[in-house]
Order: C-alpha cells, then sequence, then structure tokens
C-alpha cells in the first residue's frame, strides 16, 4: 500500500505483523505445556482444572488471526 504527498510516493508499512509477531511462538509454548490429561489440563492437575482451559482456548485463538 503506498500513499502520495507532494514529495512523490510513501510506502505505507503494516504495522499488525510486527505487533503480532511474538505471539506465535507464545501461543506455541501455551498449546505445548497446557496439554489434555483425560480431559483436565496437564498444568493444572492439581486443580482439577477442564481441558480446554482458558490459556490453551486464547491460545488457539491467537494463532488462528496470525
Amino acid at each position: 500500500m503506498t500513499r502520495q504527498n507532494a514529495a512523490g510516493v510513501i510506502p505505507v508499512r503494516d504495522p499488525l505483523p510486527v505487533a503480532f509477531e511474538p505471539l506465535g511462538p507464545l501461543a506455541t509454548s501455551v498449546l505445548d505445556e497446557h496439554t489434555d490429561q483425560a480431559g483436565v489440563c496437564g498444568v493444572g492437575l492439581g486443580l482439577a482444572r477442564a481441558w480446554p482451559c482458558e490459556p490453551v482456548v486464547l491460545a488457539a485463538h491467537n494463532l488462528a488471526v496470525i
């Protein structure tokens, strides 16, 4: 995408790829840590947190956006 002004054409850079770049590795690490252990989150075994837990759902949504 470009814009024009009196000096000529100025390239416009999309800031979203830079903003989303760190989300991929973070989401992947959350999905690797929070595993399904017979319907219970592997990280929250002591808490008996149901799987998929909130961090897994959020990480999956982040990967879908990227």
